[in-house]
């Protein structure tokens, strides 16, 4: 079973660790020569109003200023909020491109090339959040990558994340075409339009948070993710 998986892979071990490497590439080479470009215009204009309201309820309740990690900041689509209410920004990304057009933003903002797995920090933050990027987030790296904002945050500090939604159907539906396809796949993944997708099941996302060590403040559902607003518990 792969952690937080919901299923096993029809294809062998090596199959698969051989696989994933390479739709982690793929997905940084869609962020760099696909979307980067036309971010906010063409790319990536999802409803946004829940997520914003997640983001207030947080900052809320840190003092100002205080430093908050945006991971992965993307094209900063948020960094305008954060940087507005006077906290110090740190935004990390794994497309330099897409880190290019947060920097043209001009915000101040300090910027790093950086995928969440490998994040590594000398200070701790008193909040972070992770918005629309968890569904290219593979499942064994799941509790690793929770883990890593568990241990930026400092004790009691916060963390919003945001889970994409998807139809069950849909979702179903492309895990057997992928399967009938050879592909090494685990329930709750698809490709679609050729970039890696994973949509876990809630319960097993709740999971995952509680043993990276979070409490739920806030949860609910809105412009197509579920969102979770975290306080970090223990050291």
């Amino acid at each position: 079973m792969i952690p937080g998986a919901g299923g096993e892979s029809r294809r062998t071990a090596p199959e698969r660790a051989a696989w994933l490497p390479e739709m982690q590439r793929e997905i940084e080479r869609a962020y760099d020569d696909l979307w980067a470009a036309e971010y906010g215009t063409r790319w990536g204009m999802y409803a946004n109003g829940t997520h914003l309201d997640f983001i207030r309820s947080m900052l809320r309740r840190i003092r100002t200023p205080s430093l908050v990690l945006d991971a992965p900041c993307g094209a900063g689509r948020y960094l305008p909020a954060l940087c507005a209410a006077g906290h110090l920004v740190y935004g990390i990304d794994q497309s330099r491109r897409m880190l290019g057009r947060a920097a043209s933003l001009n915000l101040g903002a300090t910027l790093e090339k950086m995928t969440l797995q490998d994040m590594h920090f000398d200070v701790q933050f008193d909040a972070a959040l992770c918005v629309d990027s968890m569904e290219h987030v593979f499942p064994e790296l799941w509790p690793v990558i929770l883990g890593r904002f568990h241990g930026v945050l400092k004790p009691s500090g916060f963390f919003y994340v945001s889970i994409e939604l998807a139809e069950k159907e849909r979702v179903c539906t492309a895990f057997r075409d992928g399967i009938a396809a050879g592909l090494p796949l685990v329930e709750g993944e698809m490709l679609d339009g050729d970039v890696y997708h994973y949509y876990p099941d809630l319960d097993d996302v709740r999971a995952l948070l509680r043993e990276a060590g979070f409490v739920t403040l806030e949860e609910a559902a809105g412009d197509g993710y579920h969102h979770f607003l975290l306080q970090k518990h223990g050291r």
